[in-house]
């Protein structure tokens, strides 16, 4: 062990601090004793961390853990040295994140509430939030401060636990809509009954934010749709103000996967004033569906849309993974071809559904792939191959 250690004070004089690293890993460092080479271990660890590079820093930032609560003096003295490079006071944060001590949350709450770098500051809530149960208590009373109120609700929504929960709720209605938004976006991934009425709340709010994540929040409660009447209480926001909610609200009510979904998504489709931009997102949100109500929507939008609409239609109609489904959509691009309802002049269009008809690997779609490998154009004809290759057809 004393001449990996050597090796390792050798390289530091030659500020070879990858191969620093490399002698560190090899020493038999543990948390709960201490070796006679420690010190000396620990010192050669924090001069990487003081002298090295992003990726030499990286890599000692495994290392220094391993070291226990012996290394935690030290990093706290980088962390709130304001003399020291940031980057160097960023690693040393997100280390300290691993030690669940008083001493270590007590320091980080004392930079977060002191630096004015907004980089750093992310970087201590990352490792309060990592800490999870211990750095509950402090969080909650930086909320009562609203100038830090944001960031202790950012970090306290990356924490999984029931008084976590209890503390996001508390400010479910802050003044500040960031927050309300970081708080309900938070709710929207935990499976608990007693916030559905949260969310709902919140599809009402105000701001546009904290409406677009109530509404991706409730898409992913479909196994409850019914029981929640999801679709009444999600269709209002299908006509928000605000695109992006909008564009939320389809997808949500999309993975309802119900036919009254699908006629209420097509429903906004064939409104004069909904922008191309909804109409993409509708079109996917059809797909999503998976019913065959929602297939039928989608062949009546093929002779609706226009040639951008046409293309969404026909991408994501190969890619129906259903199996049930495939030979419906299948049939629905055949009958589009057949009947030629838009200008197959248009090669993109074409090679759209060649690629589909390949993707879907039906086998009623090899009539209509055999001539097309002989077409006048070359990207046409590969496309035509590649999909009767998928369709099990030698060619």
């Amino acid at each position: 062990m004393l001449e990996i250690l050597e090796k390792a004070k050798m390289a530091t004089q030659c500020n070879d601090w990858l191969q620093v690293n490399d002698c560190l890993q090899q020493l038999p460092l543990a948390k709960d004793k201490q070796m006679p080479f420690d010190d000396e271990a620990l010192d050669l660890a924090l001069t990487v961390l003081n002298c090295g590079d992003f990726r030499e820093r990286w890599e000692i930032a495994k290392i220094l853990p391993k070291f226990g609560d012996r290394a935690i003096p030290p990093l706290i003295a980088i962390l709130e040295d304001e003399e020291i490079e940031i980057e160097e006071r960023w690693f040393a944060g997100r280390i300290l994140g691993q030690f669940d001590r008083p001493l270590v949350i007590d320091a980080l709450v004392r930079c977060w509430q002191t630096s004015e770098d907004e980089e750093l500051t992310a970087i201590v809530a990352a490792a309060l939030a990592n800490l999870g149960e211990s750095a509950i208590a402090p969080l909650a009373n930086l909320l009562e401060r609203p100038e830090l109120r944001p960031l202790a609700t950012q970090a306290l929504a990356q924490i999984r636990h029931p008084v976590a929960i209890d503390c996001l709720l508390s400010v479910v209605r802050d003044r500040d809509a960031w927050v309300r938004a970081t708080v309900v976006e938070a709710l929207g991934t935990i499976r608990d009954r007693r916030l559905i009425p949260v969310l709902i709340e919140a599809l009402n709010d105000i701001n546009s934010n904290v409406r677009k994540e109530a509404a991706i929040a409730l898409g992913l409660w479909r196994d409850l749709s019914s029981e929640l009447d999801l679709l009444t209480v999600l269709t209002p926001r299908l006509y928000d103000f605000n695109l992006e909610v909008c564009q939320q609200a389809a997808m949500a009510i999309g993975k309802l996967k119900t036919p009254e979904a699908a006629t209420t998504l097509f429903h906004v489709f064939q409104s004069p004033a909904t922008p191309l931009v909804l109409q993409i997102h509708l079109i996917r949100a059809l797909a999503w569906n998976e019913t065959e109500a929602g297939l039928e929507c989608l062949q009546k939008i093929l002779g609706l849309a226009g040639e951008k609409g046409v293309l969404e239609t026909i991408r994501v109609l190969g890619r129906v993974e259903s199996s049930h489904l495939k030979p419906l959509a299948s049939r629905i691009l055949l009958d589009f071809f057949s009947r030629q309802s838009f200008p197959l002049e248009s090669m993109e269009i074409l090679q759209s559904l060649i690629q589909a008809w390949g993707q879907l690997g039906d086998s009623e779609a090899v009539a209509v792939l055999i001539p097309l490998k002989e077409h006048h154009t070359a990207i046409v004809r590969l496309h035509a191959i590649a999909a009767l290759q998928n369709c099990q057809v030698s060619v």
